[in-house]
């Protein structure tokens, strides 16, 4: 298991579309439509019982399982009341006390705390209907005798008032606060127990030398350069989250409990790339972007545990929850220009669509899933003698989601006798302030000023807001599952079973002309393991199982995602299916001691229908396709270990060591197709060197995790150094004759030390990415060409906490 960005768990290398986080049991939501996993840091650390981590699926779980889950159990009935603050700061040593970090320009009184105070809110006026017609005969640059006509584009134009330019910042220090508290007491004579946590923090993140480039197969040996952008990025992000857990124990066999978990990230970055653009055919062409988006989730679970002695030990474990999640992009602003340096020196500029691909635009899209959950387990000792048990149950989840899409473009009005006060793009000559300012847009011309006794337009906007890019999703799973625990002998175990899984997902367009994303499968995943102990300390499993994964609503939505002008921009696939994996492991583990592990594993996994990510290099816009392919192999072998070094000498007994390396392969036949058009190139004499397969994407060829700590309960320290490190992986797949995209190997070095004073203090100090290696994407190509490449910095951070 290793965590990504911080925060996602990729469980086998397989990525978070094969991985799940839970609490409490049940399946966290993610907040972000483009990942299937759910952050991990959401939840306040004070507050966590235990995390446990499985890989391989049982007929209890969800069948989305393939890599494995991550269970993060939270606090019930606290031992004993506990209160903790902590305060904490950090510096980058890219981001942190810089003086030309980007930002949007617009200072929202609540931005501190990562919400909108509505200084980015849409317009209201583009609600009117016949504003549409009111642009349109501004932009066609005829005069306007209705004077509501002209007050409705005067005031649409300078409504979308916040600045398309980024401001230049200088940035602090990042910073967290956290607070919790919990305890248990009597309520009505019986055990009462909860617990509270909040947190806020803010990061910085910045880079001013990346590189973003996209090329295409140029016939043979020769790849052409379609894009190469030097790339500025800023983001500030903010994080708020709380959780409350109440719990009751009616009895000691019956216990409810109410768990609360709302997190909200807001984040506003700002891009901007210059470089070359083949599209454009001018030397010199710059993007740039200010991205606002806010993502909001609420989750709340009604649980119960019951044990029924009298009835052969019957454990009934029941759940019904609620989940919001949101992601809103208020006032998100694009924008793009080419220029050329003419013979006389003089700098032309030019805003046309058919060079720069979008005209300045303004965008607002708003996503919200509503979602109920419900789950029952029984559990019923069938031999109190032999422990045979069984196990069945059943789960409900229903998922709805609507997304909205307003986007409004920037039109420049023809110039004429009507506006000779109008500055166009070229006559600001680089002043972007100047031409997108509020006197350059609606009216700009008087009667009396401009001498032709007519009212003359600058810039205003358009509404190109269409149906195909809203949307409504669905998803409804629902499942029944039946599994037996028997102990064949006294070193035997069988646990096995089967689950009924029905998927129904559907997203339909507001297009009715769009294709609709449909999935409606009904799935039996069988389950055996086999568990024999052959000592008192060591076990030996054997597994067979199937399993699925589905694609997220976004993915099979007809819906085009705009990002920064030129990149490659997402494109959903309705035709997309779920895939089904067949696993297979072997395992051999042995616990020396408590807290000790050594352990062996082998598996292997054949995917039916895997989906991958297919990136299409087109020069006009290039595009990022979910597909299909037919099928992909999966197998490798894992090396673990948890070992004291007291074996050494007993004066490190102090001292843990944990490693686990990973090696795995992985192989995707290509299409018959594909191989058909490498096959014509090569009778050409193109290609000399064809492969039939590649690697599965996203799957690394070795991943090494190793870690050392020391513990000393004497002088209250603990530090721990961990290293981590992936092979490289196939990134985004291509088409038959462009090359696929690989990221490359990483490694990463952190440490943590937290040393406990004067009772009730501690101070902890975090040093992360200390060896700031690049992030870097790269064609699989002779002289191996940048497709992406950037560096974040290394963080040293410091925190006090006090707790009682």
């Amino acid at each position: 298991a290793s965590i990504e960005d911080g925060k996602y768990v990729v469980m086998r290398g397989l990525g978070d579309r094969y991985s799940i986080t839970q609490m409490n049991g049940v399946t966290m939501p993610s907040a972000d439509p483009y990942r299937n996993s759910t952050s991990m840091d959401l939840i306040p650390s004070d507050m966590i019982e235990n995390i446990i981590t499985v890989k391989t699926f049982t007929p209890d779980q969800p069948g989305n399982f393939t890599g494995g889950k991550v269970d993060i159990t939270t606090k019930s009935l606290p031992d004993k009341y506990y209160m903790n603050i902590g305060v904490s700061t950090s510096y980058n040593t890219r981001s942190s006390l810089i003086d030309n970090f980007l930002t949007d320009g617009v200072d929202g009184k609540t931005d501190w705390l990562g919400f909108d105070d509505g200084s980015r809110d849409r317009p209201s006026i583009f609600d009117q209907n016949d504003i549409r017609n009111a642009n349109i005969l501004a932009i066609q640059g005829r005069n306007i005798d209705n004077p509501s006509t002209r007050t409705l584009v005067d005031q649409s134009a300078k409504s979308l008032h916040n600045p398309f330019v980024a401001r230049q910042k200088s940035t602090p220090l990042n910073y967290g606060v956290d607070f919790s508290l919990g305890n248990q007491t009597e309520l009505f004579g019986k055990k009462f127990g909860y617990n509270f946590g909040v947190n806020l923090s803010t990061d910085y993140s910045f880079y001013d030398d990346g590189i973003s480039s996209i090329s295409s197969d140029g016939g043979g040996d020769v790849l052409i350069l379609e894009q190469n952008f030097n790339q500025t990025r800023s983001t500030r992000s903010t994080q708020l989250g709380g959780l409350l857990s109440l719990s009751y124990q009616l009895s000691p066999n019956h216990e409810i409990t109410f768990n609360n978990l709302y997190n909200h990230d807001g984040e506003i970055t700002s891009v901007s790339d210059n470089g070359f653009w083949r599209n454009t055919g001018q030397p010199n062409y710059v993007t740039n972007g200010i991205f606002v988006k806010e993502r909001g989730i609420y989750n709340g679970q009604l649980s119960g545990k019951h044990f029924f002695e009298a009835l052969n030990n019957l454990k009934m474990e029941w759940l019904a929850g609620y989940v919001k999640a949101t992601q809103e992009e208020p006032d998100s602003r694009i924008w793009a220009y080419t220029s050329a340096t003419l013979g006389s020196g003089q700098t032309t500029y030019l805003l046309q669509q058919s060079e720069v691909g979008i005209l300045p635009s303004h965008f607002w899209r708003d996503l919200q899933d509503d979602q109920v959950n419900g789950k029952i387990d029984f559990t019923l000792d069938l031999s109190k003698e032999k422990n045979h048990q069984i196990k069945f149950g059943g789960l409900y989840s229903n998922k709805q989601r609507t997304f909205r899409e307003f986007f409004y473009s920037q039109i420049q009005v023809p110039v004429n006798d009507l506006n000779p006060g109008y500055i166009t793009f070229n006559d600001a000559a680089g002043d972007f302030e100047s031409f997108f300012s509020q006197e350059n847009s609606g009216i700009v011309d008087h009667p009396e000023s401009n001498g032709q006794g007519r009212f003359g337009f600058g810039n205003v906007f358009t509404d190109l807001t269409f149906p195909r890019n809203n949307y409504d999703g669905e998803e409804i799973i629902t499942a029944a599952y039946l599994m037996g625990v028997v102990n064949v002998t006294s070193k035997l175990k069988v646990v096995a079973g089967a689950r009924l899984e029905q998927t129904k997902m559907e997203a339909v367009s507001q297009d009715e002309d769009e294709g609709k994303g449909n999935i409606d499968e009904t799935d039996v995943l069988p389950s055996i393991n086999l568990v024999y102990n052959l000592t008192d300390n060591s076990n030996f499993r054997v597994a067979a199982t199937q399993t699925l994964a589905r694609p997220n609503l976004r993915e099979i939505a007809p819906f085009s995602s705009t990002v920064t002008p030129g990149r490659p921009i997402f494109l959903g696939n309705p035709d997309l299916q779920r895939t089904l994996i067949r696993n297979y492991d072997l395992r051999f583990e042995t616990f020396p001691s408590p807290g000790e592990l050594i352990a062996v594993s082998l598996y292997y996994k054949d995917f039916s229908d895997p989906i991958v990510y297919v990136l299409t290099p087109k020069a006009s816009t290039p595009e990022i396709v979910p597909q299909n392919v037919e099928n992909a192999t999966v197998y490798g072998a894992e090396f673990e270990v948890r070992k004291s070094l007291a074996f050494i000498s007993p004066g490190l007994e102090n001292f843990k060591f944990a490693a686990n390396l990973s090696l795995i392969y992985s192989q995707v036949d290509k299409s018959e197709e594909e191989l058909a058009t490498l096959l014509s190139e090569q009778a050409q004499g193109k290609r000399l060197n064809i492969e039939t397969d590649r690697r599965f994407q996203g799957q690394s060829p070795y991943i090494i995790n190793v870690g050392l700590s020391h513990v000393s309960s004497k002088l209250l320290w603990e530090n721990t150094l961990s290293f981590n490190i992936f092979g490289e992986r196939l990134a985004f797949q291509s088409g038959a004759l462009d090359p696929d995209v690989f990221e490359q190997s990483r490694p990463s070095l952190n440490f943590v030390s937290s040393k406990q004073f004067a009772e009730n203090w501690s101070l902890k100090f975090k040093a992360t990415n200390i060896l700031n290696m690049e992030y870097l994407k790269e064609y699989d190509f002779a002289g191996t060409p940048v497709y992406e490449s950037f560096e974040l910095g290394s963080t040293f951070s410091v925190g006090v906490s006090y707790k009682m």
